[in-house]
């Protein structure tokens, strides 16, 4: 039968290719065995001409099917009246697993190419039951062709294309041995029927009943691996992805449309965590990331998903720039001017870990371990692209060393929330001895823990910032506001002045707020202004004003702000002495001069202005302390004082 047939498979017709769609299949081994021998007189030119399958390649267009193709092909040197005009294969197509089969066995067009010239394709009926049901395997039809205008002249040919998109594991097998009722042809001008030979030229030892192609086909996927970190720590869920060759350090488990593991992401469609090399992104055959050479980016991977997950689940913030960006890192930089080194590139918007080599402290040396072992040191580098799409806080003098104290706040408590038993301590599982880059709860000896105190980096005397001095000490001075953090989530005395600790994840809630609220850029900017805005910050987040009054006392205790609010007479406590020291302040009693101004320190009900107010708030808080702490849903029993987001800072 000649013509177009178009045959319907599950409700779907096809007219377009040779197509066969197998509805269920993702992982594919095709058996295909074509056009056997005919049953004709020998090739009067010595069965030179030939059959064969081109193997072809696996496609994966990322719709979740895998398209397998490959093409048949003749080969002839035949001439004269010899010269093939009529070629036809019977198909069988038999699929396991009770997978349906939708076959379209329209061979007018070949994908991928164009049909032989003069040729026209055609398909026959399907067979008799129980091959006819094109949504059932088996299924069983001829196609082929018969020139219009002369035979093939010597050349090679490819007679048909054959397409397989599949979906689910399979096996799919083609064959023509068992073909019911057709038989294949291979005709000549002469209107004879001829032997050739099949899948390759006579006599080097092909098959005569047929050929094989093997396809290993596969969905391009998310993946979960297993490997070893960089101090040989087993990790038993690498979020990864399989590209149907290797599997590759790039997570898109945390899209918002693709949770498989539950990481409930909100990542866009186009945005992944990457982790690679300069050489390009990690890959592996198994999924079993053991190499030693593989170990840093097992870690950082992992790392980075954890910041994401903190940043977005206890912060609400999406990736570093809050609008999903990709989180790129790239391991074991090979740099002989920086070793033991990590930094956020801001220009490329990724995280750079450099390679790890001996170092030492005073007279010994100490063996390094690459930064992608420390999750504080990973968070706090992706910190820094918090605050580039935030405050964009200066890297140098006060505002830098503040910049860099929030970015060591946000590591330590990602840490803290993923088990860390040592938060406090920065760096410290880059060093094989008992050291660590800095301690965020004593500062001291390396850094300073009080304002202008103990090894505090002068600013006066630094009048042009630069990698000589360190951004006119920016990772010295850092550890001021780094004892401001400790003490606001851990509590403690410090300078005489008490706090009462929040909790380290309330700390961070009030600093993130600070970043993305109240600090800034301006070339003003320095402590005083990040106390203020952490005040107010605290009093957003919390009603009954204990958090603000706790982040007013921390930043106290270093000496940024001098006094607390409600401690109008500087004497380290809030006592009646206090209400009677403002009541004689607010109706002008004299008794000589003034020591203290209580200006931002009097103001308890945090309205900017010193009046009678103040007065009865102070006093209801000193007579009252046994009811603290007061319930936000109850502010009227309220009368911790409320910094109206000043800190107190004396001349």
């Amino acid at each position: 039968m000649k013509g177009r047939v178009s045959i319907s498979g599950g409700g779907k017709a096809h007219t377009s290719r040779s197509l066969f769609r197998n509805s269920a299949c993702l992982c594919l081994l095709v058996v295909l065995i074509l056009c056997n021998l005919a049953s004709g007189v020998p090739d009067p030119q010595g069965l030179h001409d030939y059959s064969y399958v081109e193997c072809g390649t696996a496609i994966y267009p990322g719709s979740g099917n895998v398209v397998v193709t490959f093409d048949i092909k003749v080969v002839t040197d035949n001439t004269g009246w010899n010269r093939l005009t009529g070629y036809t294969c019977p198909v069988l197509i038999t699929v396991t697993n009770g997978a349906l089969v939708e076959v379209d066995t329209t061979l007018s067009s070949v994908l991928g190419g164009t049909p032989v010239a003069g040729w026209e394709f055609n398909s026959t009926l399907i067979g008799p039951p129980p091959y006819d049901n094109p949504t059932q395997s088996p299924f069983h039809f001829a196609a082929g062709g018969v020139s219009a205008s002369g035979g093939l002249n010597p050349g090679v040919y490819t007679m048909m294309h054959i397409n397989l998109e599949l979906s689910d594991t399979c096996t799919i097998s083609i064959d023509t041995l068992s073909a019911p009722t057709l038989s294949p042809v291979w005709a000549t001008e002469a209107a004879e029927e001829i032997d050739f030979a099949w899948g390759g030229p006579p006599g080097l030892g092909y098959e005569q009943g047929g050929a094989i192609c093997f396809f290993s086909t596969c969905n391009q996927t998310h993946a979960v691996g297993t490997g070893i970190g960089v101090l040989g720590d087993s990790v038993g869920h690498i979020d990864s992805y399989y590209d149907c060759n290797q599997y590759q350090l790039v997570d898109i488990t945390r899209r918002a449309n693709n949770n498989p593991h539950g990481h409930n992401g909100y990542m866009g469609p186009n945005s992944y965590i990457s982790t690679r090399t300069t050489m390009g992104v990690l890959a592996d055959p198994d999924n079993v990331w053991d190499d030693s050479s593989q170990s840093a980016g097992v870690s950082a991977h992992l790392y980075a998903g954890k910041t994401y997950d903190y940043l977005l689940h206890k912060l609400g913030r999406n990736s570093f720039d809050g609008l999903g960006k990709s989180m790129i890192t790239v391991v074991e930089v090979p740099d002989s001017n920086k070793k033991n080194l990590a930094e956020f590139n801001s220009n490329l918007d990724r995280l750079e870990i450099y390679q790890a080599a001996p170092d030492s402290v005073g007279l010994q040396e100490s063996q390094r371990y690459s930064y992608a072992a420390c999750l504080d040191v990973i968070a706090h580098e992706w910190a820094h692209g918090i605050v580039k799409y935030s405050s964009a806080i200066r890297r140098f003098g006060e505002a830098g060393a503040l910049n860099e104290s929030f970015c060591d706040m946000f590591g330590a408590t990602v840490a803290w929330a993923n088990g860390d038993l040592d938060w406090w301590l920065i760096g410290e599982k880059s060093w094989d001895s008992p050291n660590a880059d800095r301690n965020m709860a004593n500062p001291l000896p390396l850094q300073p823990d009080t304002y202008m105190g103990e090894k505090w980096y002068g600013q006066d005397t630094c009048l042009t910032p630069d990698d000589s001095n360190d951004s006119c000490g920016v990772r010295t001075n850092m550890g001021v506001p780094n004892k401001v953090f400790y003490l606001l989530a851990e509590g403690g005395m410090h300078n005489g002045i008490e706090v009462t600790g929040i909790g380290i994840e309330n700390a961070m809630k009030i600093m993130y707020r600070a970043n993305d609220l109240y600090w800034d850029n301006t070339s003003n900017f320095s402590f005083v202004e990040a106390a203020s805005g952490s005040i107010r910050s605290a009093f957003d987040l919390d009603y009954s004003n204990n958090s603000a009054l706790q982040t007013s006392r921390a930043w106290t205790a270093v000496r940024v702000c001098t006094t607390s609010v409600g401690d109008v007479d500087a004497s380290g406590t809030i006592t009646l002495g206090d209400v009677i020291y403002l009541a004689n302040y607010v109706f002008n009693v004299q008794i000589g001069d003034w020591p203290v101004s209580p200006q931002c320190k009097g103001d308890l009900n945090g309205n900017g202005m010193i009046s009678l107010a103040d007065i009865v708030w102070l006093a209801c808080y000193v007579f009252d302390k046994e009811r603290l702490p007061c319930l936000a849903s109850n502010p009227i029993n309220c009368f911790l004082p409320r910094p109206s987001g000043e800190c107190c800072k004396l001349p």
